[in-house]
């Protein structure tokens, strides 16, 4: 992972580059990617992982528990 500041890294990219991210909210963990994209390659820049456990906080009309609700939200 990149211990560069926000700043840094918009500086370092140039002006043939783009950045982009994914996010993937699963029932177990949350996942974010960003990456950048230099001359037709993908270089991750920096990415986190997040165990939120979703599914194990679920009511019997499958709504989400209180915890769990508030778990997930600080994450």
């Amino acid at each position: 992972m990149s211990k560069l500041s926000p700043q840094s890294r918009a500086a370092s990219l140039g002006n043939d580059s783009h950045q982009l991210a994914a996010l993937d909210l699963g029932s177990n963990s949350f996942h974010l990617l960003i990456a950048q994209e230099i001359q037709g390659r993908i270089q991750v820049i920096d990415k986190h992982k997040e165990m939120v456990r979703l599914a194990e906080g679920l009511t019997d009309e499958g709504l989400l528990n209180h915890d769990v609700s508030a778990r997930a939200n600080s994450s």
